[in-house]
């Protein structure tokens, strides 16, 4: 379990964290405005390749209950 004082660390941090992350978006679609590029409204490359990760895993961790039933059954069987 994570002490209080350490979870309120990490929450402080996430914020300061999320709060510079949306004033470098705020700055580079003003930027991108003023060059007449068109700002991306969703998720970028990035965003695509944690979330094909994620699904990635998933998939990879349901691979091996499967095998580890059908190994739990097959040495049960013999």
């Amino acid at each position: 379990m994570i002490p209080a004082s350490s979870a309120k660390t990490v929450s402080a941090k996430i914020s300061e964290f999320r709060e510079d992350d949306l004033q470098h978006v705020k700055v580079l679609t003003e930027k991108a405005g003023e060059l007449g590029i068109d700002a991306p409204t969703e998720g970028d490359m990035k965003e695509m390749l944690t979330t094909g990760k994620i699904a990635l895993a998933n998939k990879a961790h349901e691979d091996e209950l499967r095998h580890r039933k059908w190994t739990e059954s097959t040495a049960d069987t013999l």
